[in-house]
């Protein structure tokens, strides 16, 4: 079974890629596979922090050196634990992108790369 969640992403400086605001991360196309720093043998394991992090609703980051941010809307799979504001998993995919303070050269590029749609806002 699937879960859906959003996971918040700064382009990589140098080409259009999703990088982690919170790992040095960087997602490429196609789907994503958890791995764990201290060893867990299928992460996401809940006494672990480690996983592929989602929230319900799509979080606000401070402004900075690498805003604007894009949103992935992600489909996930495997080992899935829930929390109160979202989930980790072990396995994920990029199923859509929310990208409007980009050019649209950016927001066709993250189309072409991902294989996904890129909208303005997620209805």
């Amino acid at each position: 079974m699937f879960k859906r969640g959003l996971v918040p992403f700064w382009p990589h400086i140098f080409q259009p890629r999703l990088r982690s605001p919170f790992r040095k991360t960087i997602w490429d196309h196609g789907t994503a596979s958890a791995d764990c720093p201290t060893g867990c043998a299928d992460p996401p394991e809940p006494a672990c922090l480690c996983g592929i992090y989602s929230c319900f609703v799509a979080p606000t980051l401070p402004s900075g050196p690498r805003s604007p941010i894009v949103v992935a809307e992600i489909a996930a799979w495997g080992q899935v634990l829930i929390h109160e504001h979202g989930f980790r998993a072990r396995h994920a995919q990029v199923v859509r992108l929310l990208a409007d303070d980009f050019s649209p050269a950016t927001r066709h590029y993250l189309a072409r790369y991902y294989e996904v749609p890129v909208l303005p806002d997620f209805e």
